[in-house]
């Protein structure tokens, strides 16, 4: 279990990385991924999430890249850092039914985009136009946002449920995956 003031040290850490990668050219966003109504048990609404998130990913990074598996270093690759989030109190209120969806979990990322992208707009831009695209069952709407200032604030925006204790590190989706995390495919 991690103390207060290491779960703040982690998220300073984050934000600290998200203000590095802007400095390197990277161009940083916050998403939003809101989803329809999943069943099961806290596990599988999570890993449900978690592969609408992964396959989201897929799309964006192949729009992104034209060979996506050729970007050996990962240096020049697509990251996003995905958290779970679940609803407080706010002045401005939300509709009932977003409230009790899922009750009230959906997802915030940390996306770094690399300045050489075969897009013809920001990526925020282009997640916007293309809601389609990406909105596949489960994933109800993905919302892209631009990171120009305060990226400490937004990255510990996107982490505060970790911050509020309501959600776990082990929730924390990282994207690309390592190699070593990626399924096996088995030879028949």
């Amino acid at each position: 279990m991690h103390t207060q003031l290491q779960i703040k040290q982690i998220i300073g850490s984050y934000g600290d990385w998200t203000k590095e990668e802007m400095k390197e050219g990277y161009e940083a966003y916050l998403l939003s991924f809101m989803f329809h109504a999943l069943h099961g048990s806290h596990g599988e609404v999570h890993g449900s999430m978690e592969k609408a998130v992964e396959q989201a990913y897929a799309k964006a990074v192949t729009r992104v890249f034209r060979y996506p598996n050729s970007q050996v270093n990962t240096r020049d690759r697509m990251k996003w850092l995905v958290f779970p989030d679940r609803p407080v109190p706010k002045h401005a209120r939300k509709a009932v039914w977003e409230v009790r969806l899922n009750d009230g979990v959906h997802m915030h990322a940390i996306a770094l985009v690399p300045p050489f992208t075969r897009l013809k707009v920001p990526f925020d831009v282009h997640v916007n136009a293309n809601r389609t695209l990406y909105a596949c069952h489960p994933l109800m709407r993905l919302h892209a946002v631009s990171i120009t200032d305060r990226p400490e604030y937004v990255t510990g925006y996107a982490m505060k449920s970790l911050k509020r204790r309501t959600v776990d590190f082990d929730d924390v989706i990282i994207l690309p995956r390592t190699v070593s995390q990626m399924p096996t495919r088995e030879l028949v």
